[in-house]
């Protein structure tokens, strides 16, 4: 009776497993075909709705978003102001992922500290992209996040969107494309740790349609993001 019971366990686990490796697989493959190879201008899979549509526009990142950067001056926290918790959230390396957050081990800052840095506050709906060490790893500040009060580290950039023709959503989906991926690792420097600038970050051509499109290719793709987890 136990073995029976603990066996039929394993199989909803192993089918669990098997289901979840299919939706990654069938996720990574639509994005493949919902966003234009290297050197395209239209995917190879559009909704029907916008088969007719035309080309997508190639804009350079810097017309969409305001680039942020974080604090680095003298008020920046030393090893010892740092907190297990607090007012503010000070992200650090492990908390930006390929996968977007993690909160497995985090550090605060005070309300006094963080009242005095000047830059490098998010808002809702921010992008964070990491610049150094691990570079091209990508998060959004969505209303899902459980924290208000957040700071980007020294080695982070905040994307914040100043256009009307751009849904923030679409942007986090396309950060995962393998045409902004080339993009990135063109762009990195550096031998012992590779970097990326403000300026050449501004650079970086995103491929957008549509706003009409842009919100059915987001909205396909966190269902999907949904089922997942």
């Amino acid at each position: 009776k136990i073995a029976n019971c603990l066996s039929s366990l394993d199989g909803l686990i192993t089918a669990q497993s098997e289901k979840l490796d299919a939706l990654k697989t069938h996720k990574k493959g639509l994005m493949q075909r919902l966003f234009p190879r290297v050197g395209e201008t239209v995917p190879r899979l559009r909704f029907p709705e916008f088969r007719g549509a035309g080309a997508w526009s190639d804009k350079v990142l810097d017309d969409l978003v305001d680039v942020v950067d974080g604090d680095r001056g003298s008020n920046y926290p030393k090893a010892d102001e740092f907190q297990q918790s607090g007012f503010c959230l000070f992200l650090n390396a492990k908390n930006v992922t390929k996968n977007g957050f993690r909160f497995g081990e985090c550090q605060f800052v005070t309300k006094e500290k963080d009242e005095v840095l000047r830059k490098g506050k998010l808002k809702r709906n921010d992008i964070i992209l990491t610049t150094r060490g691990t570079i091209g790893q990508f998060a959004y500040f969505s209303k899902d996040v459980p924290f208000e009060n957040i700071r980007i580290n020294s080695g982070m950039v905040i994307l914040r969107s100043k256009s009307k023709k751009l849904v923030t959503d679409y942007l986090y989906a396309f950060s995962k494309s393998e045409q902004l991926g080339c993009q990135i690792n063109n762009m990195a420097f550096g031998n012992a740790q590779q970097q990326l600038t403000v300026a050449g970050i501004k650079k970086l051509s995103i491929y957008c349609p549509e706003i009409e499109e842009q919100q059915k290719i987001a909205d396909c793709l966190s269902s999907l993001d949904g089922l997942i987890a």
